[in-house]
């Protein structure tokens, strides 16, 4: 039985990242990769996931790499390098829009299934704005030294 539910949660994980993968497009899309499951809730060590967001944006503005790979998640740090490279999609001007959790859809039913519910509490994403061009969603998982940033894709 276990092996069936490893089986079923792999397919359903490779769904969705196909699914993310078709959807993203842009400049700032990527396909996600899972991260390993989260850090349980603790201490807020590394502030609330809004601060964390508005850091890395701050940082991908100012093309500053070795603070993008501080903040991002090991699975996004290739990825993470590129956006560096590439630039913002506008300089210099963003806006945090909102916060919120992976609360529904496929991708929190594959956190789900692998991590288990209590995962999702320790997941957000974050929609900021730059002037001129569509929303980001920034995806941000809770590990022992606060939020990192494990995908950016055009909201």
């Amino acid at each position: 039985m276990t092996r069936v539910r490893l089986a079923i949660g792999g397919l359903v994980a490779a769904a969705a990242l196909a699914v993310l993968a078709a959807g993203a497009g842009g400049p700032t899309a990527s396909a996600l990769a899972l991260p390993r499951c989260p850090a349980q809730a603790g201490d807020d060590t590394g502030g609330p996931p809004s601060s964390a967001a508005l850091a890395f944006i701050a940082a991908w503005a100012q093309r500053d790499r070795t603070l993008v790979e501080h903040l991002t998640d090991p699975v996004f740090r290739g990825k993470a390098a590129k956006l560096v490279a590439d630039g913002p999609p506008a300089p210099g001007q963003f806006e945090l829009l909102r916060v919120g959790g992976l609360a529904n859809g496929m991708l929190a039913g594959t956190v789900e299934s692998r991590c288990g519910a209590a995962a999702l509490g320790e997941m957000r994403k974050v929609d900021v704005s730059f002037p001129g061009n569509r929303p980001v969603r920034m995806f941000l998982v809770r590990r022992s030294a606060g939020y990192r940033v494990w995908g950016v894709r055009d909201a």
